[in-house]
């Protein structure tokens, strides 16, 4: 182009001229590169330049009055099945089938990448970069896709996945997004060993389900309502395992208003909040295993969640409260360690431990099919048949299989109450009933049996038991 008039152009730029001979160079033409237009001082006229090679596009403008030369990058891009080099990711995308695999070398790729294809990109680390020019970098719209081993910055989503399943992304780092992965109503997300500096949010979800997010840095979303990891509120956002993860200086760790999600291994330090648990729907989800510290709030239930489980947590050193609850209940805590606690009047949890129920006769021997009933105050947790229920009778080792029971409640308050634990025993016809303390065994022995019918050899325990069990 001379100035805003077209001078050369081969097909691609709607022309006929030819496109360079083998040596690189086209047949040399006169062109503008001065004029005096009415004075004794010189005008340039700019000299613009487009090329293309491949899909490779690049217009800058020269001095005519000079050899113009014009370098083409490499092609850094790379379909691994047919061998094919490309400049640009998405052109690769948009020749490749099924199963392939694209390779992205060192480079900062300027691109709004759509993945429309089953395939994998695999970049270099760190030096591949994807910049998204504050739009969407990667958008994924198709199943089976793994993104691994690059950077992506500056973006409004670094990773957009919609009503998409089996996601993989590994090892990529996410810098300057405002969303480093937004997912909405997909299954099978799987986000491992990667990095995310956080802006607004790390990773968001909505309505998607059976996610994955295993050790992964999350770091720096000090902002008020940045968020490490989000789950919106919904029945369809649940059962997520998360695991294994770091969360350092963030505002929140993970918040979720979603149920059955398991939050474990975890280590948080330096966040304001490390667990929101808040809604309806956010309900029987497990923490278990994590390590927090120098939290303001180590974990927060409240907003109607309920039924939520806290297991053999370490949480030292909040700023405000290792727990805090409000309108929630039956929260359940075992083997926690933590020494502040807020609970509000609308509020509840329960400290329950594992209950170990044993039954023998005076000389250590185990008694089976020993009927038991078990009461948290006037709550029954366990009953068998002759109680009522249809839990298990004791079994060859005089035991029946372990589970928790209540040893105190925090109810509206945040000082705790003792809970009674009542064990009601029957063998024959030998009853007992028994406050325990459940921080202990429960070592139930059943008395010496000292009435035998004469005519069947049954013994009995009781001269009235004899007498009925003889008149039926």
């Amino acid at each position: 182009m001379e100035d805003d008039v077209q001078k050369y152009a081969t097909s691609y730029f709607s022309g006929s001229d030819p496109k360079t001979d083998s040596s690189g160079t086209i047949a040399t033409f006169l062109i503008d590169s001065k004029k005096y237009d009415g004075s004794s001082t010189s005008e340039l006229i700019p000299t613009y330049v487009s090329a293309r090679y491949y899909d490779w596009v690049e217009t800058n403008s020269f001095d005519s009055s000079s050899t113009i030369t014009i370098e083409v990058p490499d092609l850094r891009v790379q379909n691994t099945r047919t061998g094919t080099l490309t400049y640009h990711i998405q052109t690769a995308i948009d020749n490749a089938i099924e199963g392939d695999t694209i390779r992205a070398w060192n480079g900062t790729y300027y691109e709004n990448v759509e993945v429309t294809e089953e395939l994998t990109i695999l970049g270099n680390g760190t030096s591949t970069i994807v910049s998204g020019d504050n739009g969407t970098a990667i958008e994924i719209t198709e199943d089976s896709v793994t993104i691994k081993n690059l950077m992506i910055i500056f973006s409004e989503k670094g990773i957009s996945l919609n009503s998409i399943e089996d996601t993989i992304v590994e090892n990529v780092k996410f810098r300057t997004s405002e969303y480093g992965i937004h997912s909405e109503e997909t299954q099978n997300l799987i986000v491992n060993n990667s990095i995310f500096d956080v802006v607004d949010y790390g990773i968001y979800l909505a309505s998607s389900s059976t996610v994955k997010i295993k050790d992964n840095e999350f770091r720096n979303g000090t902002q008020s309502g940045d968020y490490c990891i989000y789950q919106s509120e919904s029945s369809e956002n649940g059962g997520a395992n998360i695991e294994d993860n770091s969360f350092n200086d963030c505002n929140v760790a993970w918040r979720s208003g979603s149920g059955s999600n398991t939050f474990r291994d975890n280590t948080l330090k330096d966040n304001e909040y490390g667990v929101l648990l808040s809604g309806t729907e956010a309900n029987n989800n497990l923490l278990h295993d994590n390590s927090f510290d120098d939290s303001g709030v180590a974990v927060y239930i409240y907003n109607t969640a309920y039924d939520n489980n806290l297991y053999n947590n370490y949480i030292d050193d909040s700023d405000d409260y290792d727990i805090k609850l409000s309108d929630s209940y039956d929260t359940v805590s075992y083997n926690n360690t933590f020494s502040s606690i807020s609970v509000a009047s609308d509020a509840n949890m329960w400290i329950k431990v594992y209950i170990d129920v044993g039954v023998t006769d005076n000389s250590s021997n185990a008694l089976s099919n020993v009927d038991l009933q078990i009461k948290q105050d006037a709550l029954v947790v366990y009953s068998t048949a002759y109680y009522g229920g249809s839990d298990s009778r004791t079994d060859a080792t005089g035991q029946i299989a372990e589970f928790l029971v209540a040893t105190s409640q925090y109810n509206g308050s945040s000082t705790p109450t003792s809970v009674t634990t009542v064990v009601n025993a029957r063998y024959s016809d030998w009853l007992s009933s028994e406050a325990y303390n459940i921080n202990n065994d429960v070592d139930i022995k059943v008395d010496d049996f000292r009435v035998r019918n004469g005519d069947t050899d049954q013994m009995f325990y009781s001269i009235n038991g004899a007498i009925n069990a003889a008149s039926n």
